[in-house]
């Protein structure tokens, strides 16, 4: 993933070195009230879709008939502790 991410910031390098004079998009006047409401309806839409990924992640690993029986595995930074 971090291999993916510094191939896109080199593509983006050269294309900003290759067309240095392309138009600037123009940035909208937005209220106080506006901004606000885009703010607290992006982190409603990101706790909701995590509980949704979560929550559907528990429904399948029920179906597949994983165990919950060692569901502190990697509890801490990835190291294993005692059932």
């Amino acid at each position: 993933m971090l291999g993916f991410f510094g191939a896109f910031l080199y593509y983006v390098a050269t294309q900003l070195k290759v067309d240095p004079n392309t138009d600037v998009v123009g940035n909208k006047d937005y209220s106080t009230l506006k901004i606000w409401f885009l703010i607290i309806g992006g982190l409603v839409g990101l706790v909701g879709g995590g509980k949704l990924v979560v929550d559907n992640a528990v429904s399948i690993a029920q179906a597949l008939g994983v165990s919950e029986k060692n569901h502190r595995t990697y509890h801490h930074c990835g190291r294993d502790l005692p059932p």
